[in-house]
């Protein structure tokens, strides 16, 4: 029964790569996906190895199934975009994230993701509709996330100290919001000498 059971091999596959075992996931992400084809939950998780297993093709034609089965779906949506801009395929992938952004015109995810798919110009760019976004939101994460695609979209028109600006903002909502301490990494590296150094 595990043989067939895709949750399962979804389950010991994340595990595997946990630990590095790449290959061995790969195998049951395949077996998984073979007998898997009407679940979307699973059909993303299936993708999201082959994604970690740097395998485009597969992780694209997965995310093509989910994409059919809940067509209107935001994360199906975001999904199927990545996946062919993976593959190299940008203009596809741009109207995909352009059907997202008029279900969700908010959604900082997406606005950040169409910024990072082709270098825009000045007549041909998303700049006002992601001001437009920044003014709706207060989350920090979504203004960070705005913040950045802004910058990314003004450096490719040549605007650099307004990229500057943007991406100086971005990084300043990141650092005063993260939880990231020197310390705790510095003492967790002494307590590993501690117990795994041999005694001379």
């Amino acid at each position: 029964l595990e043989d067939k059971n895709t949750e399962f091999l979804v389950q010991k596959a994340n595990c595997l790569i946990s630990i590095g075992n790449f290959p061995d996931a790969l195998k049951l992400a395949n077996k998984a996906c073979y007998y898997e084809d009407k679940k979307p939950d699973i059909l993303t998780r299936i993708g999201i190895i082959f994604q970690y297993c740097d395998e485009f093709d597969a992780y694209l034609s997965v995310a093509e199934k989910v994409m059919n089965l809940i067509p209107n779906n935001q994360a199906a949506l975001s999904n199927y975009s990545e996946a062919l801009r993976f593959v190299g395929r940008y203009d596809e992938s741009e109207k995909v994230i352009n059907k997202l952004l008029k279900i969700n015109p908010t959604d900082s995810e997406a606005h950040y993701s169409r910024s990072q798919i082709r270098k825009v110009t000045r007549d041909n760019n998303h700049i006002d509709a992601m001001n437009t976004c920044l003014s709706h939101h207060t989350d920090w994460r979504d203004k960070m996330k705005l913040n950045y695609a802004l910058g990314k979209e003004f450096e490719d028109i040549g605007e650099n100290r307004t990229a500057f600006e943007c991406f100086k903002q971005g990084a300043s909502l990141r650092n005063k919001h993260s939880t990231y301490s020197v310390k705790t990494d510095i003492d967790a590296m002494a307590t590993i000498c501690l117990l795994y150094t041999s005694p001379s």
